[in-house]
């Protein structure tokens, strides 16, 4: 992994910490690997065509809804592990924030008032990306990490609930 790589997921993990998201150990649900992976192939993909069409660079707030449709798609992942039936998450809202969450009701209601990625993302937009490193490997390296964290909170919810 590259330093540019290594610090700002060191950046995330540390906001994480710093705002009370993550005080211990982080979840790691194994079955979940393979479909964040998916995900992310799918992410990359649909930004590349979104940069194609429009050319334009993320805005402020198309980064901070990917960062909540990170979330959004961890409670939906986490949703079907447990219900024992993987679906393939919807990218719709990525950059909109307009995003279909399919999740546990009581997920659904953590994820809808969880400030986290709110301050993912402003801890990312207000990194400084070292010279030479690529913009979207660090977004995309974030948003893997904010991903994990999400995992873990949402985990934590089913957790107190005995669902998990």
């Amino acid at each position: 992994m590259n330093e540019a790589a290594k610090a700002v997921g060191t950046l995330i993990i540390g906001t994480a910490q710093e705002h009370g998201f993550l005080d211990g150990p982080l979840t790691v649900i194994p079955e979940l690997a393979e479909e964040e992976k998916k995900l992310f192939v799918r992410m990359i993909a649909e930004l590349s065509r979104r940069r194609a069409f429009s050319g334009d660079e993320l805005s402020a707030d198309e980064i901070s809804s990917l960062f909540t449709f990170v979330l959004a798609k961890a409670a939906e992942l986490l949703t079907c592990h447990v219900n024992g039936k993987m679906d393939e998450p919807a990218l719709d809202g990525m950059f909109d924030g307009k995003i279909p969450l399919y999740a546990d009701d009581q997920l659904t209601g953590y994820c809808k008032q969880c400030r986290w990625p709110e301050i993912a993302a402003t801890a990312f937009v207000d990194f400084a990306i070292p010279r030479g490193a690529d913009p979207l490997l660090m977004l995309f390296e974030a948003l893997k990490w904010s991903f994990r964290i999400s995992v873990h909170l949402a985990a934590l919810q089913l957790e107190r609930r005995g669902k998990l």
